[in-house]
């Protein structure tokens, strides 16, 4: 029996993620999709694969550590301020979530994995032996008939047969596509078309830096290696489109069912009719434009998240350069303050070596005076006391000499007046004698 076979890919936010998973497992109050049946919420399987965290820890923990190691240093060495730091360190969770400004990372990948379409179903629910009967659902141009299956034993096998064909392809995702890693699976049975299978994974790709990449285009591109991004979307379906096939056919021999599916592609008609053959094909174009203004948008965000980093790093040049040139003005003026401090210390060096010697002086001279006899109260400066000490005592000796010679003067004059016989003239007799007198004068200690 020929089949399609899809899986979409779509990139999503955490926040975007934590919608979808409140839609899949039918946590809402309200769904728009008129097609849903709550009979059959029953059958719906959830499968959980790995810890989110631990992915997420495995993908940036250890970039983000780094990064903040190297925050945490800058701050240390006075590089960046207090308000950068803070607002530059991350956890994974702001990281992905845009904390502190940035915005939300699109850190992950909802995959929508469908095999066949609901025209076929009748035939495959035939072939494997199925009994159902056909309801109505949708509304206007989009009802359609839905094949429910009315015995409960043979409900369980069919959940079960489709839990396994998806859980098998999301196992293959998980373990060999290089760039996903797959946190969940939910298997949906209770919508109006195909069973279908939501696969939540998280994009471990990396940028042509080594750092690590929240794209999904950098998930695919580490599977694949190609620069075009179309081109490893294109390898991805190739590859897992054609898995879904073998998984279904692989899944059915195990059951027992006798049915095997031959993957065909939508416009190749095979045993299809001229006009599901138009329809396919519109609906195949539709699908490629909507691929390709996704990954247009994929291109875009790629492009802008390159520049955003490239001004980033611009940016971190400029703060180093001026951050170097600030650190050269600190230096020189740290040079600047040790050399006057070293002035400032050689100056109090010299003003106390002063100082020292003035109070030896001062000591000195104090010493003298009290074995002099001079008088001194301690209140008075001792170099004045000195200096009025010295003028007194030159005082008295040039009054005592003064006294003497006067007093010399008055003998000669008396020693003239009685030697009358010589007849000697008193004014020549006082002038040989006051030579003399200046003579011996000048022996007078002063």
């Amino acid at each position: 029996m020929e089949a399609t076979s899809t899986i979409n890919l779509q990139a999503m936010t955490q926040s975007e993620v934590a919608h979808v998973d409140r839609h899949n497992n039918r946590e809402n109050d309200h769904y728009s999709n008129d097609q849903i049946v709550a009979d059959d919420l029953e059958l719906n399987t959830y499968i959980s694969m790995h810890d989110e965290n631990a992915l997420l820890e495995r993908q940036y923990g250890s970039y983000l550590d780094d990064r903040n190691k190297k925050l945490e240093h800058d701050y240390d060495v006075g590089k960046i301020s207090t308000q950068q730091y803070t607002s530059r360190k991350q956890n994974v969770q702001e990281y992905i979530n845009g904390a502190n400004g940035s915005k939300q990372k699109k850190a992950y990948t909802d995959a929508v994995m469908t095999v066949g379409s609901v025209d076929m179903l009748p035939e495959m629910l035939d072939q494997m032996g199925f009994a159902y009967q056909v309801d109505k659902v949708g509304k206007g141009k989009d009802e359609h008939n839905r094949y429910t299956l009315i015995d409960p034993i043979q409900r369980k096998k069919w959940s079960s047969f489709w839990a396994d064909v998806y859980g098998k392809t999301a196992n293959d995702i998980d373990v060999s596509m290089d760039g996903l890693s797959v946190i969940s699976l939910s298997v949906h049975m209770d919508e109006g078309g195909m069973p279908h299978g939501h696969l939540n994974a998280i994009n471990e790709g990396v940028t042509a830096s080594g750092k690590p990449s929240t794209t999904l285009n950098s998930a695919l591109k580490k599977a694949y290696g190609n620069k075009d991004g179309r081109l490893n979307l294109k390898q991805f379906r190739v590859d897992y489109d054609q898995r879904l096939i073998e998984n279904f056919n692989a899944v059915a021999k195990d059951y027992g069912y006798d049915i095997k599916l031959s993957l065909v592609r939508t416009g190749k008609t095979g045993h299809k009719s001229m006009k599901d053959y138009k329809t396919g094909k519109k609906h195949e174009e539709d699908v490629k434009r909507q691929q390709d203004a996704q990954q247009a948008q994929l291109d875009m965000r790629e492009k802008q998240l390159l520049q955003s980093e490239t001004e980033f790093e611009y940016e971190k040049i400029g703060q180093e350069e001026e951050y170097d040139q600030r650190m050269k003005q600190v230096k020189r003026r740290e040079r600047d303050n040790a050399e006057r401090e070293s002035k400032l210390n050689m100056r109090e060096q010299e003003l106390n070596r002063r100082e020292l010697e003035q109070q030896y002086a001062e000591q000195k001279v104090r010493e003298f005076a009290d074995m002099a006899g001079i008088p001194n109260n301690h209140g008075d400066n001792v170099f004045d006391t000195i200096i009025k000490y010295m003028r007194n005592i030159k005082n008295a000796l040039l009054f005592r000499n003064r006294h003497r010679i006067q007093e010399r003067k008055n003998d000669i004059v008396r020693s003239v007046k009685n030697q009358s016989s010589a007849h000697i003239d008193p004014k020549n007799a006082s002038r040989s004698n006051l030579k003399s007198i200046k003579h011996n004068d000048n022996n007078l200690e002063l």
